[in-house]
């Protein structure tokens, strides 16, 4: 393993002993890197309530089913914007003013939650999955024995897993007891996607397709290097996925086939964003990339100030990716040009996988601060307080 991969990883495991502090944020557009601006206090701000739109309800799937809860347009109070802290404890909030509805303590740093209608499950880096009502009632968990580092998916009735012990496990969703478990070798640590009953994952320099029903695998190809820190992408019958050499390749999902590669400038990072043609995705050499779905060219590319470890939410038109030099990016989806930029001084985005629901974006960071940002601007809609740095947040109903 490389010394950014132990960097890390490192990071990954060890944000719980990071000290929970309130400090100043910063919301500042076009590029330019002015001054923080100051807010204090913990109590959420609020603006006036938005409604979401069909079909965006957390789209932070970008290309597979988002875990985002129902998608008919309710208003944004209605919902719930779920997210965890390092130290253990997760919390559902009030989407729209930020106002604590439940928190759980739970065993572990929390993952990404997927969000479903009326619920709502989150695994953690200790190997644990739990399922909650949406108003906080637990009602399964489980060990699995093994770590994970990714996000835990859903999808006909099973709750799909990866461990650090090269195990693909799915959970009935309903008791959380088994329903199989499938040794592909090596460690998991991307999220797997289930489309049209097949789930995918990669390990061991190998992307898998696997019976999402029974677990049997279908296929496997060789993507040329492990994938450690990047979850593959389906989209119209072609499954994205990166690697830690700088890969990123498309292969067809009926029978594992290749259609094309790209070479970054460094190590993939994240889950890849499919929309409107165009495969977007961040990598260690600082740069946000989008590649045509097409043939694998170049549509253009942003540089940041440090390695883009996050994966891409893409909203009407706008590309959401958090970098390692401690700011969310807002980018042109077509172009690439920043639209505005935000941060918080001396600290780092810890929930960086963002949501986007209702024209907020929804985002983690290291101060132990929950945001809520207009999506079209980046201002600060509200901000909360947990314990601790906040991990990925998803929203549902």
């Amino acid at each position: 393993m490389s010394g950014n991969q132990r960097t890390i990883r490192t990071a990954l495991l060890g944000l719980c002993i990071i000290a929970t502090l309130a400090l100043a944020a910063c919301a500042t557009s076009g590029g330019n890197n002015g001054s923080d601006a100051n807010h204090a206090g913990s109590t959420p701000t609020t603006s006036a309530q938005s409604t979401p739109t069909p079909g965006n309800a957390d789209s932070n799937g970008n290309g597979n089913s988002s875990g985002g809860g129902n998608p008919t347009p309710v208003p944004l109070s209605q919902y719930y914007a779920y997210a965890g802290s390092a130290d253990g404890v997760f919390y559902g909030f009030n989407a729209d003013t930020g106002a604590e509805r439940w928190h759980y303590t739970i065993a572990g740093t929390p993952n990404k939650p997927f969000a479903v209608t009326n619920g709502v499950y989150v695994s953690t880096q200790s190997g644990y999955v739990y399922a909650f009502s949406h108003t906080g009632s637990l009602q399964w968990s489980k060990s699995l024995s093994a770590g994970t580092l990714n996000r835990a998916t859903m999808a006909s009735g099973l709750v799909y897993i990866g461990t650090d012990q090269g195990h693909v496990i799915a959970l009935n969703s309903t008791t959380g007891d088994v329903a199989w478990d499938t040794a592909v070798g090596g460690s998991i640590s991307g999220t797997i996607p289930v489309v049209d009953n097949v789930a995918y994952t990669s390990a061991d320099g190998y992307l898998f397709a696997l019976n999402a029903a029974t677990g049997l695998i279908l296929w496997k190809s060789s993507i040329g290097a492990i994938s450690e820190f990047t979850s593959p992408t389906v989209s119209n019958g072609v499954v994205y996925i990166g690697n830690d050499g700088g890969i990123v390749s498309a292969w067809h999902t009926s029978d594992g086939s290749a259609k094309w590669q790209f070479q970054a400038g460094g190590q993939i990072f994240g889950k890849p964003a499919v929309v409107n043609g165009v495969v977007y995705f961040g990598a260690s050499d600082h740069y946000v990339y989008a590649v045509n779905i097409g043939d694998g060219s170049l549509k253009w590319r942003h540089q940041t100030g440090d390695s883009v470890n996050d994966s891409p939410n893409v909203n009407n038109g706008i590309v959401y990716i958090a970098s390692g030099d401690g700011h969310l990016y807002a980018l042109d989806a077509n172009t690439g040009s920043e639209k505005w930029h935000f941060g918080v001084t001396n600290y780092t985005v810890t929930g960086g996988w963002t949501s986007v629901t209702g024209g907020r974006v929804y985002i983690g960071m290291s101060n132990g601060r929950f945001y809520s940002l207009d999506a079209g601007n980046g201002h600060i809609v509200w901000q909360t307080q947990t314990s601790g740095p906040v991990t990925s947040p998803a929203i549902g109903q």
